[in-house]
């Protein structure tokens, strides 16, 4: 396992607004990704008007100089040479490997042009020396409250003493006195219900010891009890945004593996957990998800084995919500990822729609490009014949489809949470967000297990493969709307034992 890296150096950046950057054209970032082709140079390059100058790229050069149009790399220039050495590394263990450098990327920060942000982008495509160039769909803003289906609210929420019940479904949120009852969390339980945690923590390898997750999004509350050993990786100008914001990281952290002595519990106790914040703090475009997950790849094993987890959603053109994979960087930094052994954990979005028929806008591209990541859907937490259906709501629902490869509970998930800016816990956290922080948990678990019995983790591909296939199939049988089935630990135990 390696050590978490020491600090980068602080550039002291200037504190940008709060709140969310304002959206062009729909549900578009006000961001316009350029991808450079691989010229001598460009990898390297500090300013981008330089280059196109330099290389003679005239219409790069001429509309960068004439338009308002402030570029920055997605990777910062003094990171380029640990990445194109971490690209050559991940091309020698996968020789057919064909993702595009991230050091190539640029971002144009579009927003006071006056223009449709898609057909500039379409424009800077075909100019000399772009390999590619697309608008960028906008990060979705996680919930600054658990998600919740009725019951109580975070301001009038009871508190929980020692003495009282744990928390029913009519429950949402509650304070608690130091000393509590444990909450009901039956997405721990054995399957079919659950997905069988309790059964095998006393494995060896089965509280998932020796494994690490870095959570991939954009705050959380470093203080709060369960999260005691959490940690955010210092990655400036992308900083924890805290606040409002911090609920909901502090609940995917609880679910994956909250700290003893808690009223909830995680997926594995002995799992370490990491942050890795994709909000910059300094522009005014306030999202760098390629930057976060290069980052975090520096907080996982280089033998592979760990975990990153994405809980991080893109809007399409109508507002729903997709795996941030149909971002073409972050599609490109997944595979990178995949390539070096490391298993990714994507959420599937709660954008109640198909993934089947989804294509890029810009370049026509679907789900049939593996990335290699293990994208999760929702389910309700129980449902008819031993198995769970789809999760939906009056209002949103997860994603489905051939390229969810397996699903968790999407409801009624107890963790830890912030209210009114102080620490608590909720039994109504949801979506694929808390599916996604399950099967994150499983899947540290399962290679902790592994490396117990054999030495060595399974292959991102294989992993992902056992994941599909060993759990409870969704309800009812042959669903028009497949999620895939819902992972169960002991059976995969089983697997491990015997492969």
């Amino acid at each position: 396992m390696s050590e978490p890296p020491p600090p980068l150096p602080d550039p002291d950046p200037e504190p940008r607004p709060e709140g969310d950057p304002p959206l062009r054209e729909r549900f578009r970032s006000g961001v316009v990704v350029v991808v450079l082709e691989p010229r001598d140079g460009a990898a390297f390059a500090p300013d981008l008007l330089g280059h196109a100058r330099d290389q003679g790229l005239t219409e790069l050069a001429e509309l960068l100089a004439g338009a308002d149009l402030p570029a920055e790399p997605a990777i910062a220039r003094e990171r380029v040479g640990q990445v194109l050495a971490r690209e050559e590394r991940a091309r020698s263990r996968n020789p057919q490997r064909s993702g595009r450098s991230l050091t190539l990327y640029w971002r144009l920060d579009a927003v006071a042009f006056p223009g449709d942000l898609a057909e500039l982008a379409r424009r800077i495509a075909e100019f000399d020396g772009v390999d590619s160039a697309y608008a960028e769909q906008a990060v979705v803003p996680a919930p600054p409250v658990p998600v919740q289906e009725g019951g109580a609210t975070p301001e009038t929420a009871p508190e929980t003493t020692a003495d009282a019940p744990p928390p029913t479904a009519g429950a949402t949120v509650t304070r608690v006195a130091p000393a509590v009852a444990l909450m009901a969390q039956g997405h721990l339980d054995p399957a079919p219900v659950g997905v069988g945690a309790r059964g095998v923590w006393g494995l060896p390898g089965g509280t998932g010891s020796g494994r690490r997750v870095v959570d991939v999004e954009q705050g959380w509350a470093e203080t709060h009890p369960a999260l005691a050993g959490f940690t955010v990786a210092p990655d400036p100008p992308r900083v924890n945004r805290g606040g409002a914001h911090a609920a909901h990281g502090t609940q995917v952290v609880a679910v994956v593996a909250a700290a003893a002595g808690v009223p909830v519990l995680g997926v594995g106790a002995d799992v370490q957990v990491l942050g890795c914040s994709h909000w910059d703090g300094a522009t005014r475009r306030g999202y760098n998800v390629v930057a976060a997950l290069d980052r975090a790849l520096d907080l996982v094993d280089p033998d592979g084995g760990d975990v990153l987890l994405l809980e991080v959603q893109r809007h399409d053109e109508d507002g729903r919500e997709l795996p941030t994979e149909t971002d073409q960087g972050d599609l490109d930094a997944i595979v990178l990822a995949r390539d070096l052994g490391t298993v990714v954990v994507e959420a599937g979005g709660n954008g109640n729609r198909t993934l089947d028929t989804w294509s890029d806008p810009a370049t026509g591209r679907t789900f049939a490009t593996d990335s290699g990541a293990v994208v999760v859907g929702a389910s309700a937490s129980a449902g008819a014949g031993g198995g769970h259906p789809r999760w939906t709501t009056a209002v949103s629902g997860s994603t489905w489809g051939a390229r969810i490869d397996c699903h968790a509970w999407g409801e009624g998930v107890a963790t830890a949470t912030v209210v009114a800016g102080a620490p608590g816990y909720t039994s109504g956290f949801g979506g694929t967000s808390s599916a996604s922080a399950i099967v994150a948990g499983v899947a540290a678990v399962v290679q902790a297990m592994h490396v117990e019995r054999w030495g060595f983790p399974l292959a991102p591909g294989v992993l992902r493969h056992l994941l599909r296939t060993v759990g409870t199939p969704q309800s009812p049988a042959g669903a028009a709307e497949p999620i895939g089935v819902q992972p169960d630990l002991e059976a995969l135990a089983a697997v491990v034992r015997s492969a």
